[in-house]
């Protein structure tokens, strides 16, 4: 398929994925489906709606904010309650979903959606942390850093700590992060291990470093996204650690291109072992990190020329994987379902990471997969979500172009979307104009033009 057409595929398997879907059969948590267990609040869920979000942010269709609505209000009632949440579980992942809750409450302004934010924060009071101050990420896994915890929990903690806690918890967010570096970054190639055990008793933790084996791709992934983010949602007064999250972020990138496989532009699923027997070119590590790279580049965290890799490998993934089988349906392979730390089937060992179930575009692991979209049409706003739907950022842009053709639509500057001078502007910015304030969050002090800027 051509870029136009993958982008086309996806963008009308989104409006089957959200027609098909409710809060109790959500098409893209297939195996929950077919468990006939009932649906839960948690993370994967809430990378769908993030995406829902965004693309009624950019496109201003209201099935987007009425199918989202309508999901999140199958959980959260009057008074803060949540069905099914249990702060008690200390699960990181279970934050995720929060994110959402800022969107809606700066869409509707409903009190039911601040208290649940409330809610939400609360577990963190009492999550269980490090000797050094990190959080568990999860109660069952005691003593236990992952990857895959900064992404679910510190963009929402950064978030209600600037917008409703004076910055208090800021500084604690920073400093986990600084823990990671210290303890779970490999000098040697720059990646990050998946998992650290401060007690240094679990299985598969090194008794000198506490870290797990090896480099697994998707919570590397989830680690870059977590960094850019983060610096989404951190305030101007925070200069020192603002910069050297962005100078972390600039560094596993630059170590994971080192990585990056010359032909496909993607990434193995274990990735320093590329070509070992057993190991694989895995699809949504390789869209996370792409889109990690894209949005850094769009905000002014890493240089111009960093776009080059993001788009390789986002392109890459699609002309490997993505396709469209007999029934007309669209399948996207290469997919790892799970590679945890957790439970006897030690994913932290060569043997099981790298040989962890692959599949096809139904089970959960789909959102994270669910590309780019691009509703084609050289005369109707189109939304360029780069590009791992479920995470798309809430200040993506509304473009009038081609697919090839949108980044270069857009003006070069470091300043946010909402600051841009008007005459510089991509044709479809005036609708940015109905933009809320609190959906740009980032304010820049350098390269202010002296025309006129659009208000926030």
């Amino acid at each position: 398929m051509t870029h136009e057409e993958i982008l086309t595929t996806l963008g009308n398997y989104v409006d089957y994925l959200i027609a098909g879907s409710s809060a109790e059969a959500p098409l893209w948590n297939i195996e929950k489906v077919r468990s006939g267990k009932p649906n839960k609040w948690n993370y994967v869920d809430g990378c769908m709606i993030t995406a829902c979000l965004s693309l009624y942010k950019t496109t201003g269709d209201e099935k987007f904010l009425k199918f989202s609505r309508d999901f999140v209000d199958y959980f959260v009632k009057d008074g803060g309650e949540i069905y099914t949440f249990d702060a008690n579980e200390h699960n990181l992942d279970n934050i995720n979903q929060g994110k959402n809750l800022f969107s809606l409450v700066d869409l509707t302004g409903e009190q039911r959606y601040r208290d649940a934010i409330n809610t939400i924060r609360a577990q963190l009071d009492t999550q269980p942390r490090t000797k050094d101050g990190n959080f568990w990420h999860k109660a069952i896994y005691p003593w236990q850093v992952w990857l895959d915890g900064t992404y679910m929990a510190q963009p929402f903690y950064m978030e209600y700590e600037t917008r409703y806690n004076g910055m208090k918890g800021c500084q604690d967010s920073y400093k986990q992060f600084m823990n990671i570096k210290k303890y779970m970054r490999d000098p040697k190639t720059g990646l990050y291990y998946h998992g650290y055990d401060e007690s240094r008793e679990m299985y598969w933790a090194d008794p000198v470093t506490g870290c797990s084996a090896n480099f697994w791709l998707r919570a590397m992934g989830w680690f870059l996204v977590a960094m850019v983010d983060v610096l989404e949602r951190m305030d101007e007064q925070m200069y020192y650690e603002y910069r050297a999250i962005m100078a972390m972020f600039k560094e596993a990138v630059e170590a994971m291109i080192q990585f990056q496989d010359a032909e496909t532009g993607m990434f193995w699923q274990v990735i320093d072992k590329a070509g070992v027997p057993g190991n694989y070119l895995e699809t949504s590590g390789s869209s996370l990190f792409a889109y990690a790279v894209l949005k850094g580049v769009r905000l002014g965290y890493l240089p111009k020329r960093f776009r080059a890799y993001g788009e390789k490998a986002f392109y890459g993934t699609c002309d490997k994987y993505l396709g469209v089988n007999d029934k007309g349906e669209l399948q996207l392979s290469g997919i790892c379902l799970v590679a945890g730390l957790g439970g006897p089937a030690a994913m932290a060992a060569w043997n099981t990471i790298s040989a962890s179930r692959l599949w096809k575009t139904t089970p959960r692991a789909l959102p994270p997969c669910c590309w780019p979209i691009l509703k084609l049409s050289s005369s109707k706003e189109v939304p360029l979500l780069w590009p791992y739907l479920p995470l798309v950022p809430a200040c993506m842009i509304t473009v009038r172009a081609r697919p090839m053709s949108c980044l270069a639509r857009f003006p070069q500057t470091g300043l946010p979307a909402c600051s841009w001078p008007t005459k510089n502007a991509c044709p479809a910015l005036p609708a940015m104009r109905t933009l809320p304030r609190s959906w740009c969050r980032t304010r820049w002090k350098r390269k202010r033009s002296t025309t006129s800027l659009l208000p926030c």
